[in-house]
């Protein structure tokens, strides 16, 4: 019978795969009970703080939407502020040109001399 070195090798590491199972130490059965139920228990921790963690995003997801609803508002108000702003400018603006016009219609004069008798 001729054996080849690859063929003795093979029958070699066949020997020591049925050794090393035969030898190796065994686990009861107790041990992964245990550990199955520490895993349970931390799976059950994991879905509380996952239940937790989801609530307190659905509550933060509602204080922004009022916070973006509050800054909306805001911006409107100072929009509006803006606008009026603008208009007393320009209404600053055109006093002048009232003033002089009230001048050169006279109305001065007149009012000056209205006021001048009325403190009479």
């Amino acid at each position: 019978m001729k054996l080849g070195l690859e063929k003795i090798v093979i029958i070699v590491l066949a020997i020591t795969l049925i050794f090393s199972l035969i030898s190796r130490p065994s686990k009861p059965i107790d041990m992964y009970e245990d550990e199955i139920n520490n895993l349970k228990e931390n799976n059950k921790n994991l879905i509380l703080s996952n239940d937790s963690l989801k609530s307190e995003n659905i509550k933060l997801t509602e204080e922004i939407k009022n916070i973006l609803i509050t800054i909306d508002s805001t911006q409107l108000v100072l929009d509006g502020n803006q606008r009026k702003i603008n208009e007393l400018e320009n209404a600053k603006n055109n006093i002048g040109n009232v003033v002089r016009k009230l001048n050169v219609d006279g109305v001065t004069r007149e009012l000056s001399g209205y006021l001048n008798k009325r403190t009479k």
